[in-house]
């Protein structure tokens, strides 16, 4: 119930983790989805330990591909969305459209830039 997320608890994760699975690579976003995992169960009632929290982190350590972005209108999101889908930008077109983005009354996702993009170009 007593958790703190500060460097020496991350460096006891790490270390704990790789003694349940030598050789583990740390897997962006794990730490985040060990926290979102970690704070459901505190709402829920359900008592975990340490050990717990170690095997979670090793087990989103190992899922196979990356996970799934984060429902959320945040700068690395879009630029990743805006990246993938338009091939030939640049990073600086990205950041472009982002800045315009932000001055809209918009949710701040690629697919509402796109939209945008498509009724100004139909005007």
């Amino acid at each position: 119930m007593v958790y703190t997320n500060d460097k020496k608890t991350k460096d006891f994760l790490e270390r704990e983790a790789l003694r349940l699975a030598p050789g583990l690579k740390r897997k962006s976003g794990a730490r985040y989805r060990l926290n979102r995992w970690r704070e459901d169960q505190v709402v829920n009632g359900v008592k975990i330990t340490y050990r717990d929290l170690v095997r979670e982190y090793v087990r989103l350590s190992q899922t196979a591909g990356p996970f799934a972005q984060v429902p959320h209108g945040r700068y690395i999101n879009f630029i990743s969305d805006f990246m993938a889908a338009e091939k030939s930008s640049t990073r600086e077109q990205a950041i472009s459209a982002w800045t315009t983005l932000k001055a809209l009354d918009l949710p701040k996702d690629y697919q509402s830039w796109k939209r945008f993009q498509s009724s100004k170009a139909k005007q």
